[in-house]
């Protein structure tokens, strides 16, 4: 029994890991693309190819796609949780590094928390509070202490990620409240597929008939395949088999794994204020979302 459930950890451990560091590589892969085929062209071929994986997998796995939502609300949910957001940090990275990328969208959860504070009146714990202005400190050391925020380029690219994970904040507190009961597989399949559609005009505006490399189309095939449609199934899977409390975790992991790669694969440098803002932001997303365990009497 023990050694079950050991394996089963390790098995967890591994697939947070995994998810951590494909969605971190997302940020590599923009910043090696988008300034080549656009960032409105690369978002649309990014979900339409998420979709197409999302489909495959119900079918082999005969899971049937249904539609358990009216259409206003997956449109809402399509634009806030994934063509907006997915579309300004493609722009972005074509003027910021994929680790300052990275970690500029780790700041999600915190703007999540903070739209509930004010929205919805929420009550949190002293430390949730200590969490959030650590968490606006976090950013702004990350604004003013980095070097590249000062050109106007790199200015409006960091306004670009920031309201990205505005948008992401937008989507999750959306999808908490008026998706629940949904099977999480249907709700990913047409948000993806109505992000699509959705960015479809603006991707064939913004297109370019230039073919691009094999190398730039293996990297949008690895975002679109690997790191949106294969890393929802991986996330889906981990929900089921340990909840969603457990799989959030990975919020901490994807902005590492952004500044690894981004260090390994294409050489960027780490500023102080990176480094800083990183550690100082996962603390804030730590004391929002840690819960105490009740005392057992």
């Amino acid at each position: 029994m023990a050694k079950r459930r050991g394996d089963i950890i390790l098995t967890t451990i591994i697939q947070l890991i995994s998810l951590g560091a494909i969605w971190g590589s997302s940020f590599l892969f923009l910043r090696i693309a988008s300034p080549i085929v656009g960032s409105l062209v690369i978002t649309d071929a990014r979900v339409f190819l998420g979709a197409s994986v999302l489909l495959t997998y119900a079918l082999v796995a005969k899971r049937k796609l249904t539609k358990e939502f009216p259409l206003h609300r997956i449109i809402i949910l399509a634009i806030t949780n994934c063509a907006a957001p997915f579309a300004l940090i493609a722009y972005a990275e074509t003027h910021l590094t994929a680790g300052l990328g990275a970690i500029l969208n780790g700041t999600a959860p915190l703007f999540a928390a903070l739209l509930n504070f004010i929205v919805f009146k929420q009550n949190y714990k002293w430390y949730q509070y200590l969490g959030i202005i650590s968490g606006i400190c976090g950013v702004a050391i990350l604004v003013f202490g980095n070097s590249m925020s000062v050109s106007i380029d790199s200015k409006f690219a960091v306004a670009a990620v920031l309201l990205a994970a505005f948008f992401y904040g937008i989507g999750g507190i959306y999808a908490s409240h008026f998706f629940k009961g949904c099977r999480p597989i249907n709700m990913a399949f047409f948000q993806q597929l109505t992000a699509a559609v959705l960015l479809l005009p603006l991707a064939i505006w913004q297109f370019n008939p230039i073919m691009p490399s094999i190398h730039i189309i293996l990297v949008i095939l690895a975002l679109g395949i690997v790191c949106t449609g294969v890393a929802y199934i991986l996330y889906f899977n981990l929900i089921c088999s340990v909840g969603a409390a457990k799989t959030l975790t990975v919020m901490y992991l994807v902005p590492v794994f952004g500044v690894l790669w981004g260090f390994v694969f294409l050489h960027e440098k780490l500023f102080w204020s990176e480094l800083i803002g990183l550690v100082i932001i996962l603390f804030s997303i730590f004391l929002i979302y840690y819960q105490r365990k009740a005392p057992q009497r």
